[in-house]
């Protein structure tokens, strides 16, 4: 069931309040009634249409319902009020544009009002936490600077005594490790001084002593291990010799010298295996491009036969008369990539070709080990192409 709708203007309720006033003798407030009543009647229509009042009182109820929001601790206007009075403004679309603007103008403030005086009695509130937490971290601070001027005071009347325990530690015999553990059980028994900044600063400046002894013990355990080791791995009996006898500079030279002769050993093997590798792929190469140009059925287009040169010449260094007569086969081919559709499998270029092929095909099988090729010994390329 949907609220009841008052049909009185708020005008004339002002109006009615200002003469009920005026009657009980209170003339001043009764003006001051009569002043807002006209107010209201200038932000009101001449015909109250009930979609106004309706619009008046969703108004009331929508002040209500943010004012109470508002005294809530959590308050937060941009999620509690602003989609609320978002939503209210524009159901009030549905009006006249000149009773729209009424109620916006009677209206809007009240909203905007709200928010400001929450978010300006929030930031009241929050910049009063603020300076309390501020207060607390002082006073805190000034206790802790407190602890630390006793601590410190203590820990300059003990200064003498405690540096003069911990250089007997220092000056005694034993080894570095022990001087170590001597510290440490030092530092346990005597907590206090030596958490003060004092205290610690002696304390590490003494463990700095001892540590670094210990660091050059173990780094010249370390080098000499690591000699040895690096002798034995380029067995060189020579070297090991000469570092028993105390001569690490003699024995540095001859283990770089037995390193120089394996790497000299393992270069020249792996020279040879990938100079082997790269004949072996070339070859493949180029006997499959002899075999592609072969097929007397098929025409060939000058961009595949320049790759075939290009490729054939790669592998053709060892080969000087046979790489020169690739490059003027190729200076051929170049020039008729954009003249020639395809190479005549019978014609002259590829003739030439697959004569310079078998030449080259034949020197890799020498130089690699490779049977030479299985094809009867082609004429030279003057002889089939009469060039």
């Amino acid at each position: 069931m949907s609220r009841a709708v008052s049909l009185q203007r708020e005008s004339g309720k002002l109006r009615n309040a200002a003469r009920r006033l005026a009657k009980k003798g209170f003339r001043a407030e009764a003006g001051k009634m009569m002043a807002a009543s006209e107010m209201a009647r200038m932000r009101e229509p001449n015909i109250m249409t009930p979609e106004f009042r309706r619009m008046e009182s969703q108004a009331h109820d929508a002040l209500s319902y943010a004012q109470q929001a508002a005294s809530s601790p959590d308050f937060d206007y941009e999620r509690d009020i602003l989609p609320m009075r978002q939503a209210f403004f524009q159901d009030t679309a549905a009006l006249p544009r000149d009773q729209q603007r009424m109620i916006t103008d009677r209206y809007a403030p009240q909203f905007t009002d709200l928010g400001g005086e929450t978010l300006k009695e929030r930031g009241s509130l929050q910049q009063m936490r603020g300076q309390q937490v501020a207060l607390e971290a002082t006073q805190q601070r000034l206790k802790d600077d407190k602890r630390k001027f006793k601590q410190q005071r203590k820990a300059e009347k003990a200064l003498p005594d405690m540096s003069g325990r911990l250089q007997r530690i220092l000056d005694g015999a034993g080894t570095s490790e022990q001087k170590e553990k001597a510290l440490v059980s030092e530092a346990i028994s005597n907590p206090k001084f030596y958490t003060s900044q004092s205290g610690s600063t002696m304390l590490g400046t003494a463990f700095g002593h001892v540590t670094r002894g210990i660091a050059r013990k173990t780094k010249e355990d370390d080098v000499a291990m690591t000699l040895r080791k690096l002798a034995v791995q380029t067995a060189s009996d020579k070297a090991l010799e000469l570092l028993d006898a105390g001569d690490i500079k003699g024995a540095l030279k001859e283990m770089a010298r037995r390193v120089q002769e394996k790497e000299d050993k393992t270069l020249a093997t792996t020279t040879g295996l990938r100079l082997q590798s790269v004949r072996d792929k070339a070859l493949t190469s180029i006997k499959s491009n002899l075999k592609t140009l072969g097929d007397m059925s098929a025409w060939h287009y000058p961009v595949t036969i320049s790759g075939y040169i290009k490729d054939a010449l790669r592998a053709s260094s060892s080969l000087p008369e046979t790489a020169k007569e690739l490059q003027r086969i190729l200076k051929i081919v170049e020039a008729d990539e954009g003249k020639v559709d395809g190479y005549d499998p019978g014609g002259p270029v590829l003739k030439s070709l697959r004569v310079v092929f078998n030449e080259l095909i034949e020197g890799l099988s020498a130089s690699t080990g490779a049977p030479p090729p299985s094809a009867p010994p082609a004429p030279s390329v003057k002889e089939e192409t009469g060039l």
